[in-house]
């Protein structure tokens, strides 16, 4: 393995459970230890070509969320071409410079996220899943497949956040520092 470490985390978790804060706070504790951090999305691509064709996919209706999972769906099927484009990006992203990386990747799908896994498999990128619990996020009746299958992963890590801002804080800040320790070997759980 290089001496220079690089990490991929699928990130997942319920709509608003608090991933993008979480990456976030993963990332400002990893830069203040000398490693670089980035996310990306699965359904940056279809978000974009959706924003192309004039559909107003900022506003994160369950609409819009349910039109971005089709299309994604669809895609997938196709050769899995919006993971095939994430694995590149993270793969393109880690590569850029000879520092410690972590790029987190939004996925939520299942087999995307297996399929993700696959084709990393063969480099040098450390990959691990991460889940943020949030009891109180939207759970329930959801209309698409992408929402349903969050809780089907067998996850590596999951941070929970289900008390204060502060107290996330803290869980992503002992990942973080987990994740410069070295390799993480599954089912870790920051209560």
């Amino acid at each position: 393995m290089s001496s220079v470490r690089k990490a991929a985390v699928v990130i997942n978790g319920y709509p608003s459970s608090g991933k993008d804060t979480a990456c976030r706070y993963v990332i400002q504790h990893l830069k203040r230890k000398g490693w670089r951090g980035n996310t990306i999305s699965s359904v940056d691509p279809v978000r974009n070509m959706l924003r192309s064709m004039g559909v107003p996919v900022d506003n994160k209706t369950q609409k819009i969320r349910d039109l971005m999972a089709e299309v994604q769906f669809a895609l997938n099927r196709y050769e899995w071409f919006p993971i095939q484009m994430s694995a590149g990006q993270v793969t393109s992203w880690l590569s850029e410079e000879n520092t410690p990386g972590l790029c987190f990747v939004h996925i939520r799908e299942t087999g995307a996220i297996t399929r993700f896994r696959a084709l990393l498999a063969d480099t040098q990128i450390e990959t691990y899943t991460l889940f943020v619990d949030r009891k109180k996020a939207a759970r329930g009746d959801f209309t698409n497949a992408a929402d349903r299958e969050v809780e089907t992963v067998l996850y590596d890590v999951v941070i929970d956040n289900n008390t204060t801002m502060d107290d996330l804080h803290d869980r992503c800040a002992r990942f973080a520092e987990r994740i410069v320790e070295g390799p993480i070997t599954g089912g870790i759980r920051f209560v």
